[in-house]
Formats: C-alpha cells, sequence, structure tokens
C-alpha cells in the first residue's frame, strides 16, 4: 500500500489524500518523521485539513514534542468545529 501511494504522489505531489493515507500508514509502521513529512506537505496545500493538523498532533506528542503538538490540536479543533 505504501508504494501505491507514493506512486500516486508522484503522479501529483499535491495530492493530499495520498499524503494523508501515507502518513497513516507510516504512523501504523512507526516511521514518525516521514509520517510528519507527509502531513506537513499535505498541510501545505491545505491549511484548513483538520485530519491532517489532528494526526500531526498526536505524532508530535509521541515524539515529546508537546507545545508543537498543542499548537496543532488547537488548530485542529479550530477547523473542526467550524465544519459542522
Amino acid at each position: 500500500a505504501i508504494d501505491s501511494f507514493k506512486k500516486c504522489i508522484e503522479a501529483n505531489k499535491k495530492n493530499i489524500f495520498a499524503l494523508y493515507k501515507l502518513s497513516l500508514l507510516y504512523h501504523k509502521n512507526n516511521k514518525l518523521e516521514e509520517a510528519l513529512s507527509c502531513l506537513n506537505a499535505a498541510i501545505k496545500e491545505d491549511s484548513n485539513f483538520g485530519d491532517a493538523l489532528n494526526i500531526k498532533g498526536q505524532i508530535l506528542l509521541e515524539l515529546n514534542r508537546k507545545d508543537e503538538s498543542e499548537k496543532c490540536l488547537e488548530e485542529a479543533k479550530k477547523i473542526n468545529y467550524c465544519r459542522n
């Protein structure tokens, strides 16, 4: 599955869906820096991508980067509340 999402991203580097899904796979496989890289790319394309911000916050917390984590999670919370 990782290779499939990588191919999608190679074809379209702005494919936030593929970037997000690849980040989830990396996270599941404990490749946290790779997951963050994908999430950062997705958020760069869509700064209102609340799900990506939420996962990024969780990963930053796992990496003991609490201040960065709180910022991401607060932003995700604002975005997701605005959607409802």
